[in-house]
C-alpha cells in the first residue's frame, strides 16, 4: 500500500510549480480578452513657468492600472518615447508626463488598452484583482482534493 502522504507531495512538488508558471500567462491571457488597443494622436498640453510636467486627458479609461500596456510618445516639439516620464492617475484617464521643458506647448501620442464593449464593469474590476485571488485558492483547493482523492485510495 502507497503512503498518501508522500504521494500528494510528490503529486503537489510536481503540480504546483504548473500551477504557478501558468499563473501569469492566464492572467495576462484574461486581461488582453477583456480589453481592446486604442490609440490618441494630438492630446496637447502646455508646461507652466518653472513647471516642467503637464497632463492630458484620455478619451476612454485604460482598462489596467498604472502604466501597464501604456505608451507615450512626445510628436511635438520633439519626438521622443516619454513612457517612462508619464503617470496614469487613478481615474484611469489623466495622464502627467513629466521631465519636460518649462513654458513649452507639447503634443502627444497614446497608446493604450480600454475595456471592450460588453464587459460590465464588475467583471472587469473583478479581473483585475480578485480574479487573482480565486485562482490561487482554486489551486490551493486542487491541491487539498489530491490530497484527499489519495489518501482514501
Amino acid at each position: 500500500m502507497r503512503n498518501p502522504l508522500i504521494w500528494t507531495s510528490l503529486v503537489a512538488i510536481f503540480i504546483m510549480p504548473l500551477l504557478f508558471g501558468a499563473f501569469p500567462n492566464v492572467l495576462e491571457s484574461l486581461g488582453l480578452a477583456r480589453s481592446a488597443a486604442t490609440s490618441e494622436a494630438g492630446l496637447g498640453c502646455s508646461t507652466g513657468v518653472g513647471e516642467t510636467a503637464c497632463s492630458v486627458t484620455l478619451a476612454a479609461a485604460s482598462a489596467f492600472d498604472g502604466m501597464d500596456l501604456v505608451t507615450v510618445t512626445e510628436t511635438s516639439p520633439g519626438s521622443a518615447d516619454r513612457t517612462g516620464d508619464s503617470a496614469l492617475a487613478e481615474n484611469g484617464v489623466t495622464l502627467t508626463v513629466g521631465n519636460l521643458a518649462p513654458s513649452t506647448a507639447y503634443t502627444f501620442g497614446v497608446s493604450y488598452r480600454t475595456v471592450r464593449d460588453g464587459v460590465p464593469a464588475a467583471l472587469n474590476a473583478a479581473m483585475q484583482g480578485p480574479l487573482q485571488v480565486l485562482l490561487g485558492f482554486a489551486g490551493v483547493l486542487v491541491v487539498i482534493a489530491i490530497y484527499y482523492g489519495v489518501a482514501k485510495s
